[in-house]
């Protein structure tokens, strides 16, 4: 597989799987800040990047740290197989809580597996 190039595919089945983890963890803890949530996949790093609107409390980047735990060790078995062996080249995985303002577009925010949340902005 190329690195940097997935098949259509390779892209349908991580970005689900990655949903499904993500979504889980999000239940009780996401914010009516939160803006939306996208997936992007290059050179062995795959970025979780979640766009808020407004600073976080404490309490709220705590949580969302949480989730990055969390979702590392979900993510463990489509990351590996039973052998131990990647599955995909991700050497790297982040979470990124990002504050953009709301008067400022996200929609060209999108990574490369798309979007996983994206709210409906007036």
């Amino acid at each position: 597989m190329n690195k940097n190039k997935l098949s259509e595919k390779e892209i349908i089945d991580i970005r689900s799987k990655m949903m499904f983890y993500i979504m889980n963890d999000l239940v009780g803890v996401a914010t009516k800040k939160m803006r939306g949530i996208t997936l992007n996949y290059m050179n062995d790093i795959m970025d979780i990047n979640i766009i808020f609107d407004d600073k976080l409390t404490e309490e709220e980047e705590e949580e969302m740290q949480q989730i990055d735990t969390n979702t590392i060790s979900s993510a463990y078995p489509i990351l590996y197989d039973w052998q131990n062996r990647p599955i995909l080249n991700i050497k790297q995985m982040n979470l990124n809580l990002i504050v953009i303002r709301p008067d400022i577009p996200i929609i060209n925010k999108k990574g490369n597996l798309g979007w996983l949340y994206l709210r409906r902005e007036y």
